[in-house]
Protein backbone atom coordinates (compact mmCIF):
# COMPACT_ATOMS: atom_id res chain seq x y z
CA UNK A 1 0.00 0.00 0.00
CA UNK A 2 2.53 2.63 1.06
CA UNK A 3 4.46 1.88 -2.27
CA UNK A 4 1.54 2.13 -4.89
CA UNK A 5 1.38 5.84 -2.98
CA UNK A 6 4.46 6.32 -3.74
CA UNK A 7 4.27 5.78 -6.76
CA UNK A 8 1.38 7.77 -7.47
CA UNK A 9 2.75 10.62 -6.11
CA UNK A 10 5.88 10.55 -8.18
CA UNK A 11 3.48 10.00 -11.23
CA UNK A 12 1.77 13.53 -10.12
CA UNK A 13 5.11 15.31 -10.17
CA UNK A 14 6.12 13.73 -13.33
CA UNK A 15 3.30 15.30 -15.59
CA UNK A 16 3.59 18.00 -13.42
CA UNK A 17 6.71 19.04 -14.90
CA UNK A 18 6.51 18.24 -18.14
CA UNK A 19 5.35 21.43 -18.83
CA UNK A 20 3.72 21.14 -22.47
CA UNK A 21 0.32 19.77 -23.15
CA UNK A 22 -0.14 15.96 -23.13
CA UNK A 23 1.02 13.69 -25.56
CA UNK A 24 3.53 12.52 -22.93
CA UNK A 25 1.50 9.74 -20.73
CA UNK A 26 3.47 6.67 -18.56
CA UNK A 27 3.11 3.20 -20.23
CA UNK A 28 4.35 0.21 -18.07
CA UNK A 29 4.30 -2.07 -20.88
CA UNK A 30 7.06 -3.52 -22.79
CA UNK A 31 5.82 -3.44 -26.34
CA UNK A 32 7.40 -3.08 -29.19
CA UNK A 33 6.56 -0.34 -31.22
CA UNK A 34 7.55 1.31 -34.66
CA UNK A 35 9.95 4.36 -33.84
CA UNK A 36 10.66 7.50 -35.90
CA UNK A 37 12.66 10.36 -35.73
CA UNK A 38 13.51 12.67 -38.36
CA UNK A 39 15.52 16.09 -37.59
CA UNK A 40 14.82 17.99 -41.07
CA UNK A 41 16.56 21.23 -41.41
CA UNK A 42 16.68 23.12 -45.18
CA UNK A 43 18.50 21.92 -48.15
CA UNK A 44 19.01 18.94 -50.12
CA UNK A 45 19.12 15.86 -47.51
CA UNK A 46 17.23 14.31 -44.55
CA UNK A 47 17.97 11.13 -42.93
CA UNK A 48 14.98 9.00 -41.87
CA UNK A 49 15.53 6.88 -38.60
CA UNK A 50 13.06 4.23 -38.69
CA UNK A 51 13.20 0.76 -36.66
CA UNK A 52 11.31 -1.21 -34.19
CA UNK A 53 12.21 -0.94 -29.98
CA UNK A 54 10.60 -1.09 -26.69
CA UNK A 55 12.50 1.91 -25.71
CA UNK A 56 11.79 5.20 -26.91
CA UNK A 57 15.19 7.11 -25.86
CA UNK A 58 17.57 3.50 -26.27
CA UNK A 59 19.48 3.20 -30.05
CA UNK A 60 20.79 0.10 -28.95
CA UNK A 61 17.92 -2.48 -28.87
CA UNK A 62 16.96 -1.25 -32.87
CA UNK A 63 15.61 -3.90 -35.08
CA UNK A 64 14.94 -3.54 -38.20
CA UNK A 65 11.50 -3.18 -40.06
CA UNK A 66 12.96 -5.88 -42.98
CA UNK A 67 11.84 -5.86 -46.45
CA UNK A 68 8.67 -4.36 -48.06
CA UNK A 69 8.97 -0.92 -45.84
CA UNK A 70 8.47 1.94 -47.51
CA UNK A 71 9.62 5.63 -46.78
CA UNK A 72 7.65 8.87 -47.80
CA UNK A 73 8.78 11.97 -47.06
CA UNK A 74 6.28 14.67 -48.61
CA UNK A 75 6.88 18.55 -48.55
CA UNK A 76 4.74 21.65 -49.07
CA UNK A 77 2.02 19.12 -49.64
CA UNK A 78 2.93 18.51 -53.66
CA UNK A 79 6.31 17.22 -53.89
CA UNK A 80 6.82 13.20 -52.63
CA UNK A 81 9.80 11.26 -52.43
CA UNK A 82 9.95 7.66 -51.64
CA UNK A 83 12.55 5.22 -51.08
CA UNK A 84 12.57 1.01 -50.05
CA UNK A 85 14.48 0.14 -46.94
CA UNK A 86 16.65 -2.38 -47.28
CA UNK A 87 16.57 -5.62 -44.74
CA UNK A 88 18.99 -4.96 -42.42
CA UNK A 89 18.44 -0.91 -42.33
CA UNK A 90 17.52 0.95 -39.36
CA UNK A 91 17.93 4.07 -41.18
CA UNK A 92 18.06 5.87 -44.73
CA UNK A 93 19.05 8.90 -46.43
CA UNK A 94 17.08 11.19 -48.89
CA UNK A 95 19.09 13.46 -51.33
CA UNK A 96 18.31 15.34 -53.66
CA UNK A 97 15.06 17.24 -51.69
CA UNK A 98 14.06 20.83 -51.89
CA UNK A 99 13.67 21.58 -48.23
CA UNK A 100 13.16 25.61 -47.92
CA UNK A 101 12.85 27.27 -44.58
CA UNK A 102 9.48 27.08 -43.39
CA UNK A 103 8.68 23.98 -45.61
CA UNK A 104 5.90 21.75 -44.39
CA UNK A 105 6.93 18.19 -44.03
CA UNK A 106 5.06 14.80 -44.00
CA UNK A 107 6.94 11.19 -43.44
CA UNK A 108 5.11 8.19 -43.92
CA UNK A 109 6.68 4.19 -43.06
CA UNK A 110 4.02 1.74 -44.85
CA UNK A 111 4.96 -1.63 -44.57
CA UNK A 112 2.95 -4.22 -45.96
CA UNK A 113 -0.92 -4.29 -44.42
CA UNK A 114 -0.02 -2.61 -41.41
CA UNK A 115 -1.11 0.90 -40.83
CA UNK A 116 1.19 3.62 -41.29
CA UNK A 117 3.26 4.95 -39.06
CA UNK A 118 3.54 8.97 -39.71
CA UNK A 119 3.96 12.29 -38.56
CA UNK A 120 3.98 16.01 -39.83
CA UNK A 121 6.12 18.80 -39.20
CA UNK A 122 7.81 22.13 -40.25
CA UNK A 123 11.53 23.74 -40.75
CA UNK A 124 11.61 27.06 -38.63
CA UNK A 125 14.11 29.83 -40.37
CA UNK A 126 17.32 29.88 -39.38
CA UNK A 127 18.52 31.75 -36.04
CA UNK A 128 20.48 35.16 -36.54
CA UNK A 129 23.12 34.83 -33.78
CA UNK A 130 26.42 36.29 -33.46
CA UNK A 131 29.36 35.63 -31.42
CA UNK A 132 29.61 39.30 -28.74
CA UNK A 133 32.29 38.15 -26.24
CA UNK A 134 34.39 35.04 -25.48
CA UNK A 135 37.32 34.73 -22.78
CA UNK A 136 39.32 32.05 -20.54
CA UNK A 137 37.91 32.23 -17.14
CA UNK A 138 38.42 30.09 -14.13
CA UNK A 139 36.24 28.52 -11.51
CA UNK A 140 36.29 26.49 -9.04
CA UNK A 141 39.65 24.80 -10.01
CA UNK A 142 38.40 24.54 -13.35
CA UNK A 143 38.82 26.52 -16.87
CA UNK A 144 36.18 27.67 -19.24
CA UNK A 145 34.95 29.46 -21.97
CA UNK A 146 32.86 32.10 -21.42
CA UNK A 147 30.92 33.14 -24.45
CA UNK A 148 27.96 35.63 -24.76
CA UNK A 149 26.00 35.52 -27.79
CA UNK A 150 23.29 38.14 -29.29
CA UNK A 151 20.11 36.46 -31.11
CA UNK A 152 18.13 38.20 -32.62
CA UNK A 153 14.40 36.76 -32.63
CA UNK A 154 12.59 37.44 -35.59
CA UNK A 155 8.96 35.90 -34.46
CA UNK A 156 6.08 37.34 -33.96
CA UNK A 157 4.73 34.79 -32.04
CA UNK A 158 6.18 31.97 -29.03
CA UNK A 159 9.68 30.42 -30.78
CA UNK A 160 11.65 27.81 -28.92
CA UNK A 161 15.11 27.71 -29.13
CA UNK A 162 18.42 25.50 -27.40
CA UNK A 163 21.94 26.32 -26.80
CA UNK A 164 24.78 23.73 -27.29
CA UNK A 165 28.69 23.12 -27.67
CA UNK A 166 30.36 20.78 -29.60
CA UNK A 167 33.98 19.72 -29.91
CA UNK A 168 35.14 20.27 -33.87
CA UNK A 169 37.50 17.62 -33.98
CA UNK A 170 35.04 14.86 -32.82
CA UNK A 171 31.79 16.00 -33.45
CA UNK A 172 30.68 15.46 -29.72
CA UNK A 173 28.25 17.46 -27.95
CA UNK A 174 30.14 19.01 -24.48
CA UNK A 175 28.95 18.07 -21.02
CA UNK A 176 28.59 20.22 -17.94
CA UNK A 177 27.94 23.63 -19.77
CA UNK A 178 27.23 26.33 -17.31
CA UNK A 179 24.10 28.44 -18.57
CA UNK A 180 23.90 31.66 -17.02
CA UNK A 181 20.85 34.36 -16.48
CA UNK A 182 16.89 33.75 -15.92
CA UNK A 183 15.94 32.96 -19.39
CA UNK A 184 17.50 29.08 -18.89
CA UNK A 185 16.38 29.21 -15.19
CA UNK A 186 12.90 29.46 -16.52
CA UNK A 187 13.14 26.63 -19.46
CA UNK A 188 14.55 24.11 -16.60
CA UNK A 189 12.62 21.10 -17.07
CA UNK A 190 12.92 19.37 -13.67
CA UNK A 191 13.86 20.20 -10.13
CA UNK A 192 16.30 17.47 -9.53
CA UNK A 193 19.18 18.72 -11.68
CA UNK A 194 20.69 21.98 -12.15
CA UNK A 195 21.17 22.14 -16.13
CA UNK A 196 18.76 24.74 -16.57
CA UNK A 197 16.97 22.51 -18.87
CA UNK A 198 19.82 21.89 -21.20
CA UNK A 199 20.27 24.55 -22.98
CA UNK A 200 16.51 25.59 -23.64
CA UNK A 201 15.32 28.66 -23.68
CA UNK A 202 11.98 30.16 -25.17
CA UNK A 203 11.40 34.07 -26.35
CA UNK A 204 9.13 34.66 -23.66
CA UNK A 205 8.54 37.93 -22.87
CA UNK A 206 11.13 39.38 -25.70
CA UNK A 207 9.29 38.16 -28.74
CA UNK A 208 11.03 40.14 -31.74
CA UNK A 209 13.85 41.78 -29.49
CA UNK A 210 17.33 41.36 -29.11
CA UNK A 211 17.96 38.07 -26.29
CA UNK A 212 21.69 37.71 -25.15
CA UNK A 213 22.65 34.27 -24.32
CA UNK A 214 25.57 33.43 -21.83
CA UNK A 215 27.15 30.48 -20.96
CA UNK A 216 30.66 28.79 -19.56
CA UNK A 217 31.95 25.60 -22.04
CA UNK A 218 34.67 23.81 -20.23
CA UNK A 219 37.51 23.63 -22.11
CA UNK A 220 39.51 20.60 -20.32
CA UNK A 221 39.91 17.37 -22.11
CA UNK A 222 39.23 19.09 -25.50
CA UNK A 223 41.04 17.62 -28.96
CA UNK A 224 39.63 20.32 -31.01
CA UNK A 225 37.94 24.05 -31.34
CA UNK A 226 34.74 24.72 -29.64
CA UNK A 227 31.63 25.36 -32.14
CA UNK A 228 28.66 27.17 -30.44
CA UNK A 229 25.04 25.64 -32.07
CA UNK A 230 21.93 27.78 -31.71
CA UNK A 231 19.01 25.79 -32.65
CA UNK A 232 15.46 27.49 -33.53
CA UNK A 233 12.95 24.43 -32.57
CA UNK A 234 9.28 23.60 -32.89
CA UNK A 235 6.80 23.18 -30.49
CA UNK A 236 6.96 19.48 -31.00
CA UNK A 237 10.89 19.59 -30.92
CA UNK A 238 11.05 21.94 -27.24
CA UNK A 239 8.68 19.29 -25.51
CA UNK A 240 10.76 16.45 -26.63
CA UNK A 241 13.35 17.85 -25.25
CA UNK A 242 12.09 18.85 -22.00
CA UNK A 243 10.82 15.28 -21.40
CA UNK A 244 13.79 13.50 -22.32
CA UNK A 245 15.32 15.49 -19.31
CA UNK A 246 12.71 14.29 -17.33
CA UNK A 247 12.40 11.10 -18.21
CA UNK A 248 16.44 10.60 -17.34
CA UNK A 249 15.86 12.02 -13.83
CA UNK A 250 13.30 9.62 -13.27
CA UNK A 251 15.05 6.62 -14.59
CA UNK A 252 15.21 5.31 -10.86
CA UNK A 253 12.27 4.36 -11.63
CA UNK A 254 11.92 1.29 -14.06
CA UNK A 255 8.34 1.38 -14.45
CA UNK A 256 8.94 4.96 -16.55
CA UNK A 257 8.26 3.36 -19.85
CA UNK A 258 9.26 4.64 -23.70
CA UNK A 259 5.35 7.00 -23.65
CA UNK A 260 6.88 8.91 -20.42
CA UNK A 261 8.84 10.63 -23.77
CA UNK A 262 7.05 13.58 -25.55
CA UNK A 263 6.04 12.03 -29.02
CA UNK A 264 4.30 13.43 -32.22
CA UNK A 265 4.62 10.24 -34.37
CA UNK A 266 0.87 8.25 -34.95
CA UNK A 267 1.00 4.54 -34.57
CA UNK A 268 4.66 4.23 -33.36
CA UNK A 269 6.43 7.03 -31.18
CA UNK A 270 9.36 9.27 -31.66
CA UNK A 271 9.88 12.79 -33.23
CA UNK A 272 9.30 14.00 -36.49
CA UNK A 273 10.54 17.79 -36.59
CA UNK A 274 12.19 20.20 -38.76
CA UNK A 275 14.91 22.65 -36.52
CA UNK A 276 16.73 25.87 -38.26
CA UNK A 277 20.63 26.02 -36.65
CA UNK A 278 23.07 28.55 -36.51
CA UNK A 279 26.89 27.70 -35.92
CA UNK A 280 29.27 29.23 -34.15
CA UNK A 281 33.05 28.79 -33.80
CA UNK A 282 34.78 30.48 -31.08
CA UNK A 283 38.26 32.10 -31.75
Amino acid sequence: MRQSVVFHILVVILLTFVGCESDADIDISAERKTVLFAFVESGDKCMIHAYQSIFFTETSSKIPLGENTTIHITIDGKTRYTKTMSRDATSIEFENLEIRPESKIVVVIDKDDEPSVYASSYVPVEPIATLLRSEEIEKGGKKYKNCTVKLVDGGLADNYYQLVARDTKTGTLIDDIEYVGRIFEESKASMINDDKGRGLFTNANMIGRVITLTCNVPIENLQGEIELELYHMTYEHYCYMQSVAIHKDYMLLPVFSQNGVYNNVVNGIGLVSGVGRCKIILP
